[in-house]
């Protein structure tokens, strides 16, 4: 059973974004240990705020933003 909040099927978005947060951490491990080509604090930054506007336009019932 799926219970919806917002708009948004939580038990499918949580079983899909364990799933991709597990391949992504494989993959930045490999990555990491392949090269040494640094990431800075900036562009982490820029990338959770990339990520937060592509959740918002997703699920724009949600009301998603930024603490």
């Amino acid at each position: 059973m799926s219970i919806k909040i917002g708009g948004i099927d939580v038990t499918e978005s949580v079983i899909n974004s364990e799933y991709r947060i597990s391949v992504l951490e494989k993959v930045l491990d490999l990555l990491m240990q392949r090269t040494s080509v640094p990431i800075t604090q900036k562009e982490i930054e820029d990338i959770r705020k990339v990520s937060l506007d592509e959740l918002g336009v997703k699920y724009p019932e949600a009301g998603i933003h930024k603490k």
